[in-house]
């Protein structure tokens, strides 16, 4: 018997489940999904579409599912012509499956618009998997090759290669001659209040003078906490003005993170961050982080 690909349906959702955490068993950085947080986590958006909720069914059983919408960030002004297929998970036997998940999602995106189309890595954001899925950015690690494999073959291109790094905070010396202070993530853009859905983020400012100098954004993740036995913070932004880079404000920022979260009794602190940028990876290395996952994210975009 062969296997069609249908929109999402509520009475699919364990099989929906049963897919994602089979096919991420023993990441250490992946959410074992429930009925119940795939309910509130993805299906309770607005930006969920079942129509972009697309699974492979084969007589009775879920054999994969891929998740598509239109990229609605505030970056997007102001027409709408980029789509994300934002997850695709199926055996890695069944790439026959995988391959119409693709096409399935590629197509509900075409038809609403879509000029260019994200694999696994949002440029205007993270719709759905926001602490579920390798911390504050997920993009889809290298070693799932069968999905790529799938991208590929549909025309999507190599775009970005990111790396992972987990630290433990500890004391470290911050500079004292600048201003320092936490601002809540404005959230009023409705993208993301529900990117970032079940999550409070915040950003450290360091400022000079009354200048904002330098930033990094941190947030709280329980989910993963709760996967992990222990709290864990995720990094979702780090960045220096230019005037001021190569004067250590990187180092002293995250000097000044590890005592602001100390309190809240953090053991692992996870990042994510762009092969390329050596800067910000030397300064994670020097605050004692390790590179634990590789992740890659791909395009594809209308001839």
């Amino acid at each position: 018997m062969g296997f069609q690909v249908v929109d999402y349906d509520r009475a699919l959702i364990e099989g929906i489940v049963s897919v994602f955490n089979r096919e991420t068993a023993g990441l250490p950085f992946v959410v074992p999904l429930t009925a119940e947080l795939f309910s509130d986590q993805i299906v309770a958006k607005s930006l969920f579409d079942p129509r972009g909720c697309r699974i492979a069914v084969e007589g009775n059983r879920v054999i994969g599912f891929a998740l598509a919408c239109m990229v609605r960030s505030e970056r997007v002004k102001p027409e709408i012509t980029e789509g994300v297929i934002d997850g695709v998970f199926f055996p890695v036997g069944r790439t026959d499956a995988g391959h119409a998940l693709i096409g399935a999602c590629m197509e509900y995106l075409c038809e609403r618009g879509a000029k260019t189309i994200w694999g696994f890595a949002s440029h205007g954001g993270y719709p759905f998997w926001r602490g579920l899925y390798c911390g504050a950015e997920p993009v889809c690690l290298t070693t799932y090759v069968h999905g790529w494999a799938e991208l590929l073959a549909h025309g999507f291109r190599h775009h970005q290669q990111s790396v992972n790094y987990l630290g433990q905070p500890g004391e470290m010396p911050y500079r004292e001659d600048l201003d320092y202070g936490i601002e809540e993530l404005d959230l009023s853009h409705p993208w993301a209040a529900e990117s970032w859905r079940g999550h409070r983020p915040k950003t450290l400012v360091a400022t000079r003078d009354g200048r904002r100098i330098g930033h990094v954004g941190f947030v709280q993740m329980p989910h993963l906490s709760c996967h992990r036995r222990t709290n864990v913070v995720g990094i979702y932004s780090f960045a220096v003005d230019a005037t001021y880079r190569r004067a250590g404000i990187g180092s002293s920022l995250l000097a000044k993170l590890w005592e602001t979260i100390a309190d809240l009794n953090v053991q692992e602190v996870l990042v994510g961050t762009t092969v390329e940028n050596l800067a910000a990876r030397r300064t994670y290395e020097k605050a004692g982080m390790q590179v634990v996952a590789a992740r890659s994210g791909v395009v594809w975009r209308a001839a």
